[in-house]
């Protein structure tokens, strides 16, 4: 009796495996830089200023992996970027999005509740170009800083996978690293990642917010 019972529960997971399996013949999994740029590079900003994100791509992406162009027309795109503050008396920075209303300018905004300083933005792209731009409005003075993180795209097909990975924050000038020295700064650990030098770190930027 009791083989039988195995058996049956033998049969019923292959049963459900059938149903579970991957469907993919060759599943496929490759890269692309970006960067996005600030519209205004000021060093300090005003309580209840607008700093503009801009991400403005073309829809056909360039894969690092298989040398190819993947179109991403009229499918999603997304990247990722954490908000933090610094103080000269911890080398920890905080997570600073509740100091901020965000606004979607080109795309959605998503504050992920269970990611600390994580916030994403989305978009689907046109014929041509991909658009993501993202308002931060500062509520509070502070110190601020700003990471690009990675991103993804070509997001409707469950059998491939293609990550957007950050290359920096496009700017006229140094990304306003002296504020580092301003507050005695030399190295900065932002969500458990330690940056011994972040002023080589070209994902990094600055910025003073007062009233």
């Amino acid at each position: 009796m009791k083989t039988i019972y195995y058996l049956l529960i033998i049969f019923a997971f292959m049963i459900f495996s059938n149903f579970t399996c991957d469907d993919c013949e060759d599943r496929v999994h490759d890269q692309s830089d970006f960067a996005i740029s600030l519209r205004s590079t000021q060093s300090s900003v005003d309580v209840g200023d607008t700093l503009i994100l801009d991400g403005l791509f073309n829809s056909t992406f360039e894969l690092k992996f298989s040398q190819t162009q993947y179109d991403n027309a009229d499918q999603l795109i997304e990247y990722g970027l954490e908000i933090f503050e610094i103080t000269a008396n911890s080398i920890d920075a905080a997570d600073a999005r509740t100091n901020f209303d965000f606004v979607g300018i080109e795309g959605d905004v998503i504050v992920s509740q269970g990611r600390p300083f994580k916030l994403s933005i989305w978009n689907t792209c046109g014929s041509d170009l991909c658009m993501l731009t993202l308002g931060l409005i500062p509520q509070k003075p502070g110190y601020y800083g700003i990471v690009l993180k990675s991103g993804a795209f070509g997001m409707e097909n469950d059998c491939q996978s293609f990550t957007l990975n950050p290359s920096e924050i496009e700017t006229d000038g140094t990304n306003n690293f002296e504020i580092l020295s301003e507050i005695n700064q030399s190295s900065l650990r932002i969500n458990r990642v330690f940056y011994k030098k972040p002023e080589a770190e070209p994902r990094l930027y600055f910025f003073k917010v007062v009233e």
